[in-house]
């Protein structure tokens, strides 16, 4: 079974905020009429994807302890690593653009800091979605919790729907042929 982790805080206050890119993801994939069920730390939902059984999550430990909720779901459903693959948004990348990465470090993400430290390793693949770099902010926080402007949300929705495609890619054609074509 996969497990695709979509990374946000719950709750109605940051929604559309930049941070929540992860859990819109999530909602894509499954859909408009999708049902969630709740636990104490995250929502999942069994989905099947390209063939395949996927649990869709949305972690709901706030960004900054999604190890808490991950780490658990992963041994309970006895997750490969490499059938774990973790959604967050990236300060680092440019408004709209997406990265596959097999592996590696947290890249100042601390909800994916969180989930390397729960899991005790960082040998699981990540797609980082670009919220673009706060010029000329001092408060990296406020940045990522604010929504998205209107003026780019056009280039949002676009990114969300490369995201599902490049999931589904990478559970019907693997991580490599994933990093090739999305990652252009």
């Amino acid at each position: 079974m996969l497990a695709i982790i979509g990374l946000g805080n719950p709750g109605p206050e940051y929604e559309e905020t930049r941070h929540n890119i992860g859990f819109r993801v999530i909602d894509a994939l499954a859909g408009a009429d999708a049902i969630f069920e709740d636990r104490a730390t995250l929502q999942f939902r069994g989905s099947r994807i390209a063939g395949k059984r996927a649990l869709l999550v949305k972690p709901l430990t706030y960004m900054n302890r999604s190890g808490r909720a991950v780490a658990p779901l992963v041994d309970e459903f006895s997750i490969e690593q490499d059938d774990l693959l973790v959604l967050s948004d990236d300060i680092n990348l440019p408004l709209g653009r997406i990265r596959f990465r097999r592996a590696g470090g947290d890249g100042g993400q601390k909800g994916l800091g969180s989930i390397i430290e729960a899991l005790g390793s960082s040998e699981f693949p990540r797609l980082r979605l670009g919220i673009g770099t706060p010029l000329g902010e001092d408060n990296w926080a406020d940045y990522v919790l604010r929504p998205f402007p209107e003026d780019e949300r056009e280039i949002v929705d676009e990114m969300v729907e490369r995201a599902v495609l490049c999931v589904r890619f990478w559970i019907a054609e693997g991580p490599e042929r994933a990093m090739g074509v999305f990652n252009r």
